[in-house]
């Protein structure tokens, strides 16, 4: 399709020269500008994938998952650029050329690199969920969807679930290819409307005045995700601001209006250049390096990415004497290639990492070795193809076809064997075992809104009791169930047992999980009809003072519900939730035991090709301590100041040298964080001394 722009003049330009005047301001500066490749900006995707790389190789940039977002503004400027340069050389878009040079650009080396993991992950990874959830994500991402796809399946970012998905880094391309597939015809749009006006630049204003608006309009969407407020009836939360186009337009809108507002005139003052450098640079870099899993993010943190790289291209497009330090040979270099070592990075360290370990030096070596086969697709295959004018027409059909079908059914083939359990393995898999008690007779509870404890079955009594020992908490507690019921037993006292998931027993509510609150109220109404001799309190601690992205479970709230803004607000509120439950309890009379967060692993490795029998990596007492140090620090100085109120820790039990799900070459955890029957069991004598020591 292709929309004529109204004559300049009585008669078109026929010559090169002639239509040059067309330009506005037009002069060989101006012409070099518009038309010319940009060293900078080929350094400036070296930069970002850079960030992204050592960031998923898990080297100290926390925050290097930026790059994403610095690739989305060199985007928008250098599509719009493309478009604006064809408007004005010839006086016409033509879309058909436009998703031609796109389908021979992007497609070939996806498909390529999609293949080979595919192949690869059904050799490495198990078939006990994992392999089903890269299939599913792979085949999304051929029909540009991995972002809503992943977003619909509950993961996140930076869910450690995630963390065995080697298509996870597609969430980025199906943004940017539906960024592709609208953003043309919305120029195609403000120039067909304004085509009979008499100046050039009108459509121009007019699409710079509906991308601000659009732009505007993502970025208000973006920050009120982030807040959890809804607009526009679309959904909130981080994850959806992360993952959608919608949510993250707005940066693209930042680099298409910086390209369509853009009329260079001359060079500026180096002062003003190296200002400019020195600016861009620092807030990518800030952002870099002081982002982490848990900031709030997107919203207003990407900000400082975005503007960032605009602020660097626009000082770029004002000094073209070299492309300044972004346009350093090795930077261009590795910007050439980022196309292809953005595809090739993840699947390289998920995959190594799986089949040979899970650790920052395995990551950062597959990173690195990763670029060759990045090299080599930008040799033979996506340079070649994207240069080559034969793939036009019937042949570009045939082209996008074997790119789009090939993928899709390898995809959907593997997906359905693995389903189907094509292939079993008779390996030591993780979920083999028997679950902790709560979970198997109903005293845990998912998300529903459940009010009412269960006491028929979820009350364990024994003759001559001494009284009853109360265990309450989140999923944890349900999985440290079985150690505590034997413990009271066996220390004479009826256990009761009530658990809901992503509920911990502290006293502060979530206005974004109203049930929570529920439970709570319920769990309150619980020990004072009961009158237990030891209300015991498990939680999975760490999970609620990693704010917004970063938890897995919702981040804890002050006491009107509002939720911690800062991991340090967090882990005040968390201090004062526990100690103002350890006062209710102790108000009537009974002691307290808080269970301490059990060591948190990996996703369990099931059984694969590669690996029949799984081992799980070990952990040494330093991993778990740099995860749950701080909480276990504030549940010891609220017990310390409190009479009747005791810690366990269960790491010197469920643990000898290192860490391991596995204890005597048996399973004893269920998953990567909850204890299963066995793991549970081992609590028990410990839990038992500690509960006769609290009761005299």
């Amino acid at each position: 399709m292709v929309v004529e722009l109204e004559k300049v003049s009585e008669q078109r330009p026929k010559s090169a020269a002639s239509r040059q005047k067309t330009i506005p301001g037009a002069n060989t500066f101006t012409r070099q500008v518009l038309t010319h490749r940009r060293a900078d900006i080929q350094g400036l995707r070296g930069v970002a994938v850079l960030l992204v790389v050592l960031y998923h190789a898990g080297l100290p940039v926390s925050g290097g998952y930026i790059g994403v977002d610095v690739f989305f503004v060199v985007s928008g400027f250098v599509i719009a650029g493309m478009l604006r340069r064809e408007a004005e050389r010839s006086g016409s878009i033509d879309l058909k050329r436009f998703y031609t040079r796109r389908v021979r650009r992007l497609l070939p080396a996806f498909a390529v690199a999609s293949v080979v993991t595919l192949i690869a992950s059904a050799i490495v990874l198990s078939i006990d969920g994992v392999l089903q959830r890269a299939a599913r994500t792979s085949f999304a991402a051929t029909a540009l969807a991995a972002n809503m796809t992943l977003r619909s399946d509950g993961d996140t970012y930076f869910d450690t679930a995630e963390g065995l998905n080697p298509f996870l880094h597609t969430w980025s391309l199906s943004v940017e290819e539906q960024f592709y597939l609208l953003f043309p015809v919305l120029i195609l749009g403000c120039w067909s409307l304004t085509r009979r006006k008499k100046t050039i630049d009108t459509p121009r204003f007019v699409a710079i005045a509906v991308v601000g608006i659009i732009s505007v309009i993502s970025f208000v969407l973006s920050v009120a995700a982030v807040a959890n407020v809804g607009l526009l009836a679309l959904p909130t939360g981080a994850e959806a601001a992360f993952y959608y186009l919608p949510m993250r337009a707005w940066e693209f809108g930042i680099g298409v209006i910086l390209a369509l507002a853009t009329v260079p005139r001359g060079r500026i003052t180096a002062f003003k250049y190296w200002t400019s450098m020195a600016i861009g640079a620092g807030l990518i870099l800030y952002a870099a390096f002081t982002f982490n899993d848990a900031t709030a993010f997107p919203g207003a943190a990407a900000l400082l990415p975005a503007l960032g790289a605009a602020i660097l291209i626009n000082a770029g497009t004002h000094d073209r004497s070299s492309g300044g330090p972004l346009g350093s040979r090795w930077l261009v270099y590795v910007g050439d290639r980022s196309y292809s070592w953005y595809l090739w990075h993840w699947p390289a360290i998920v995959l190594v990492g799986v089949a040979v370990s899970n650790t920052s030096a395995v990551a950062a070596v597959a990173a690195e070795l990763s670029f060759i086969p990045a090299a080599l697709s930008y040799r033979y295959i996506e340079e070649p193809i994207r240069r080559n004018d034969r793939f036009a027409g019937r042949k570009l059909v045939a082209l996008a076809a074997v790119c789009v079908l090939v993928p899709l059914a390898i995809a959907a083939f593997i997906g359905f064997a693995a389903k189907n359990a094509w292939w079993t393995l008779d390996g030591n898999g993780p979920f083999n075992s028997e679950k902790a008690v709560s979970r198997v007779v109903g005293c845990h509870v998912d998300r529903r809104d459940v009010s009412q404890w269960p006491e028929q079955q979820c009350l364990f009594p024994v003759d001559n009791s001494k009284g009853v020992v109360l265990l309450l908490g989140d999923s944890h507690a349900s999985g440290a169930s079985t150690g505590v019921l034997l413990g009271a037993n066996e220390a004479g006292y009826d256990a009761a047992l009530w658990s809901k998931s992503s509920c911990p027993f502290v006293l502060r509510s979530w206005e974004t999980y109203p049930q929570c609150s529920v439970f709570h109220d319920a769990a309150l109404e619980l020990i004072t009809e009961l009158q237990p001799a030891i209300v015991v309190i498990a939680n999975r601690s760490p999970a609620y003072v990693r704010p917004v992205v970063g938890g897995a479970s919702p981040t804890i709230g002050d006491a009107s519900g509002a939720t911690a803004a800062t991991r340090a607000a967090a882990l005040r509120e968390w201090q004062r939730g526990l100690a103002e439950a350890a006062d209710f309890i102790h108000g009537t009379g009974a002691a307290v035991i808080v269970i301490s967060t059990v060591p948190e692993h990996e996703p369990p490795v099931g059984p694969s090709l590669l690996t029949p029998d799984p081992r799980p990596p070990a952990l040494t007492f330093a991993d778990v301590e740099a995860r749950r140090s701080e909480v276990v620090a504030i549940e010891s100085s609220v017990a310390a100041s409190r009479p009747d109120m005791y810690l366990f820790d269960p790491v010197p039990v469920v643990c000898q040298e290192t860490c391991s799900q596995l204890f005597d070459d048996e399973w004893i955890y269920e998953d990567e964080d909850h204890l299963n029957a066995r793991g549970s069991s081992m609590l028990s004598e410990g839990l038992s001394r500690l509960m006769a020591r609290a009761t005299g």
